[in-house]
């Protein structure tokens, strides 16, 4: 069966992470991380990751796990987070 994905989107500093750990929380779903700057470490506050609240609301993936000094193409995103949603 393919997993069911809801997007959110919306402007920067807008409230999407908190409405998207929501929504995981309701649904018992994950948040899969697709913003170009938090797929790198270290990056926690400029990139504006969603913070422990957040967090604890519904588990996270696709955070952090570039290094900083790398390009992540999409197609390396695509494969990252395919294998996120098997």
């Amino acid at each position: 069966m393919r997993p069911v994905v809801w997007f959110v989107v919306g402007a920067t500093a807008s409230g999407k992470s908190a409405v998207a750990a929501r929504l995981a929380r309701r649904l018992a779903g994950t948040v899969v991380n697709a913003d170009s700057r938090q797929v790198y470490r270290g990056m926690v506050v400029g990139a504006a990751a969603p913070g422990l609240e957040e967090q604890e609301l519904a588990p996270h993936v696709g955070y952090h796990w570039h290094d900083p000094c790398a390009v992540v193409s999409l197609g390396e995103w695509l494969a990252h987070t395919a294998g996120l949603l098997r």
